[in-house]
């Protein structure tokens, strides 16, 4: 299918959306009988086409982005189910939980089933062999714990990439001003697939067409209808200025914050919170003790001061994306005996590959006493507001390596100044940079240079 055909395809889906008139005229179908994939998608690629020669074309230049930051953002999306809440968080700007956004939530998990009940019949009908398998090079994928089921379970049309397309669709319409970044959020999902090693290109684009297929499906079923109007009201409540704060602080009871500390959010409402501490994609691969709530707290100089960061930086067309802040002793300690336990790897591909676990102590990447404990510290990097994108800073937050330190060789011209960007906003705002890790920086003037905390995050 020619790029010109399927943008025909996607504009057609679009309109569907947008024309209430064509959604009333239709019969609604029924949530048990969605229409086969099989009855419209093509054949897979035969062996020896020129279509099957791009697949493969495709698949070897992605293998030259192993190891990059692009592949470490293929690891995270492959488990989109379980990173559902964050996995939209920037271009959406929202999380999605069942405490805050239950329609939204609602919403997904419709497009969910309704997408395996379509995705995976056709999976078994064509059992296409993934390559990973049919190049002999298992182990190989970005997920290879997870290749022993894979290569029984069809490759094409792509699970992961469907899910991902037509959570991006449901949250375009939900969201119409954020519709590019979220449509953007959606493709790339599918193309972490094609990075990861577990599915060809033409895997990624059909199933593409097939989650345009069951959207349109959906858009005429009273029930789905029902909650994507739920949707549309309960994030547009939560997008005016006052719902917005108080969905940062989740709960009256956070306010009860230790005199001279202050939430984040209070003070520059529109900073993107990604704790990542609170869930599970960090070095320890666990939420980490002491997160209660994924929520940033700072003493109020360091807000004070994050507030003329975050002035510069919306002045360049930046946002600023938290991923942590104030840090209690209580996590710390956590950070403290996963290092000294030697079987726990399972997270080393991703943040220290090439750092043996107790040199990671040697190395200054993990203390016994942590400045953020002090509440004057944040990690942090700047996204673009047009797009919703994160500036490219060369190495992911927490990755623990040369390769992470300011001025590190190895990175190009354009991640160079990326990370001269944040910098020069942070400095120029009274923080002090810490040289080994471009994300973390330290007020100047901290109140409390020789206590260290230990409330928790809530």
């Amino acid at each position: 299918m020619t790029r010109k055909i399927f943008g025909t395809f996607i504009l057609l889906i679009l309109c569907a959306f947008s024309s209430p008139v064509l959604a009333q005229a239709q019969k609604p179908s029924s949530a048990h009988n969605p229409v086969p994939v099989v009855d419209f998608l093509p054949q897979p690629h035969v062996v020896g086409s020129p279509d099957y020669e791009r697949d493969v074309a495709i698949f070897h230049a992605a293998r030259k982005q192993k190891k990059s930051s692009r592949w470490k953002q293929a690891i995270y999306d492959a488990k989109d189910k379980e990173n559902l809440e964050a996995l939209f968080l920037d271009a959406f700007g929202l999380r999605i939980d069942s405490t805050s956004t239950p329609e939204t939530l609602a919403l997904m998990n419709m497009v969910t089933a309704w997408l395996a009940k379509t995705i995976n019949p056709a999976k078994n009908h064509y059992r296409r062999v993934r390559p990973f398998t049919y190049f002999n090079v298992s182990g190989e994928s970005c997920v290879p714990h997870d290749e022993s089921w894979l290569k029984d379970n069809g490759s094409y049309p792509s699970g992961h990439s469907a899910r991902g397309w037509g959570w991006a669709l449901v949250l375009a319409e939900i969201s119409p001003e954020r519709q590019g970044a979220i449509l953007r959020r959606g493709y790339e999902l599918g193309q972490s697939r094609v990075i990861c090693g577990v599915h060809w290109q033409s895997d990624v684009e059909s199933a593409r067409i097939a989650a345009g297929a069951v959207i349109v499906q959906l858009h005429h079923d009273p029930e789905f209808m029902r909650t994507l109007v739920a949707a549309k009201r309960e994030i547009a409540r939560l997008r005016e200025p006052e719902a917005k704060q108080a969905y940062a602080l989740q709960t009256p009871e956070i306010r009860k914050l230790p005199d001279n500390f202050v939430y984040v959010s209070e003070l520059v409402p529109d900073a993107l919170l990604d704790i990542r501490y609170y869930n599970s994609y960090n070095f320890v691969g666990a939420r980490v003790d002491g997160y209660r709530a994924p929520v940033a707290v700072l003493v109020r100089p360091a807000a004070k001061a994050l507030v003329l960061a975050a002035n510069a930086a919306r002045e360049q067309g930046y946002l600023l994306r938290i991923f942590d802040a104030y840090r209690p002793q209580e996590a710390v300690n956590h950070f403290v005996r996963w290092a000294k336990d030697p079987e726990d790897t399972g997270t080393k591909a991703i943040f220290y590959p090439d750092v043996d676990k107790p040199d990671l102590f040697a190395r200054g990447y993990i203390m016994e006493k942590s400045g953020h404990t002090r509440g004057a510290t944040v990690d942090l990097t700047l996204v673009d507001r047009a797009t919703g994108r994160e500036l490219d800073m060369g190495s992911a937050f927490d990755y623990f390596g040369v390769i992470s330190h300011h001025g590190a060789a190895g990175i190009s011209s354009e991640q160079a100044d990326n990370r001269k960007k944040l910098r020069s906003i942070m400095i120029s705002a009274g923080f002090v940079p810490y040289e080994k890790e471009w994300w973390h920086y330290t007020l100047r003037n901290e109140p409390y240079p020789d206590t260290y905390f230990d409330f928790p995050v809530e």
